[in-house]
């Protein structure tokens, strides 16, 4: 018997048991919601009234933008992130006075 790295899962063993499924899918939730929120920071867009949700993969962006392109440059950025199952969009765009 091979021990080691086989296809996309590791074997478990008596000294390294399999990591709960769980935790890894909250731990890549919070990889991709900093990644998603570094990249929309990063972007020529005002991102200030974003915010970023992630569970299980799937994005929702709830808050504010300044116009429809803002809107959907936030979107294209999130559905672009590797590990992004789906992306909600729940953006509204406001006039800033």
């Amino acid at each position: 018997m091979t021990l080691g790295y086989h296809g996309d899962v590791w074997p478990a063993t008596a000294s390294h048991p399999q990591p709960h499924r769980k935790s890894l899918r909250s731990q890549s939730d919070e990889l991709l919601t900093s990644q998603l929120e570094s990249e929309l920071e990063g972007s020529d867009i005002d991102a200030s009234g974003v915010e970023v949700k992630v569970v299980g993969g799937a994005v929702q962006l709830e808050g504010a933008v300044a116009d429809a392109r803002a809107m959907r440059t936030a979107v294209e950025i999130a559905e672009k992130l590797l590990g992004v199952e789906s992306v909600y969009n729940g953006l509204q765009v406001t006039q800033k006075q």
